[in-house]
């Protein structure tokens, strides 16, 4: 029982030792923008041909509609982001990057990518397509009996 292999665990651990890499090394490309802005300026980015609004960031990040409102609200106030409404449906507000969002969210993607390549050193491109393709299907039981 003692000596049986926790993947759960595992994964904890390595997410906290990602965590401490990133506190460590990472601040000077954060500039004060906390992890979870970091991830949805990323979002916004990627996604920036589609109308994204709130609930859409809440349904990535599988957050609260509370936590969403104030983490994009902390984001307004630094300018990272505006929201604008929707022509079609006034209640909903789009959520747009501004340059300097735009600007931190690429910043932060360059030391990010070197995160990256630290997590896969050592391995070949084989062997890390396969460690993405067991991870996403890790997710997709977790996701199934959410």
């Amino acid at each position: 029982m003692c000596k049986e292999r926790k993947l759960g665990n595992d994964i904890r651990v390595i997410h906290n030792m990602i965590g401490m890499y990133c506190d460590r090394y990472g601040a000077d490309h954060r500039d004060g923008v906390a992890p979870m802005q970091g991830r949805t300026l990323g979002f916004l980015y990627c996604n920036k041909d589609k109308v994204i609004c709130q609930k859409d960031i809440e349904q990535e990040f599988l957050i609260s509609r509370a936590t969403a409102s104030k983490m994009l609200q902390s984001m307004e106030k630094k300018e990272l982001i505006t929201r604008k409404e929707l022509k079609e449906d006034a209640r909903l507000k789009q959520i747009l990057l501004t340059k300097k969002g735009e600007q931190q969210h690429l910043k932060m993607m360059n030391f990010f990518s070197g995160v990256e390549k630290l997590l896969v050193d050592g391995m070949t491109k084989e062997e890390a397509d396969e460690l993405y393709s067991l991870l996403k299907r890790v997710r997709h039981n977790l996701e199934k009996n959410l």
